[in-house]
C-alpha cells in the first residue's frame, strides 16, 4: 500500500454528531495527496481517543473528540495498515509498521503515541488483515505471508 493512493487529495477522519447530523468536522489524516486506508480507525470511546493512519503515505495520527476533533500526536514514517487492537486497561494500542525490514507488530501508548514495544514478525508485505487477542497480554497477528503469537510485556 505504501506510494499507492490514488487519491489527490488527502485521507480525512470524519466525524459526525449521532444526535445531530449536521454538526459535521473533518480532519485530513497526513495532509499528503495520494492516501489511502484498507481498515476503519481506531476509537477508545472511555479516553475520547480515535486514531487514524494513511497508509500510502506511513502517517499514522490520533485526536480527542469531545464535540469536535482535538489533534494529540501524529508518528510520521510508521507503516501501519491492518487492524487494530485497543488494550483499555493499559492504554495501549497493538498496530502493525511495515517500512523498517519488513513488518513489525508495535505497541503505542494511545494517549502519546509513544512506542512501548516492537517486535519484527517477518511479514514481506504490509499487512491489512484481522490480528486475535489472546488471553493474557498475547496477540496472535495475521500478516500477508505469515502468523504469529506475540506477547504484551
Amino acid at each position: 500500500m505504501i506510494g499507492r493512493g490514488v487519491s489527490h487529495t488527502p485521507n480525512r477522519l470524519i466525524r459526525v454528531n449521532l444526535s445531530d447530523c449536521t454538526d459535521v468536522e473533518t480532519a485530513e489524516v497526513s495532509g499528503i495527496p495520494g492516501g489511502t486506508i484498507t481498515n476503519p480507525p481506531l476509537v477508545d470511546e472511555g479516553r475520547r481517543i480515535v486514531v487514524g493512519y494513511d497508509s500510502a503515505n506511513r502517517v499514522l495520527r490520533a485526536w480527542v473528540f469531545d464535540g469536535g476533533l482535538r489533534h494529540l500526536w501524529r508518528r510520521n514514517d510508521f507503516g501501519a495498515a491492518s487492524h487494530m487492537i485497543c488494550l483499555p486497561d493499559s492504554g495501549e494500542i497493538v498496530t502493525n509498521d511495515f517500512g523498517r525490514g519488513g513488518e513489525h507488530v508495535v505497541v503505542l501508548d494511545i494517549e502519546t503515541g509513544a512506542e512501548k514495544g516492537r517486535a519484527r514478525i517477518g511479514g514481506f508485505t504490509q499487512g491489512v488483515v484481522f490480528p486475535s487477542p489472546g488471553w493474557s497480554r498475547d496477540i496472535y497477528w495475521s500478516a500477508m505471508s505469515r502468523f504469529g503469537r506475540v506477547f504484551v510485556g
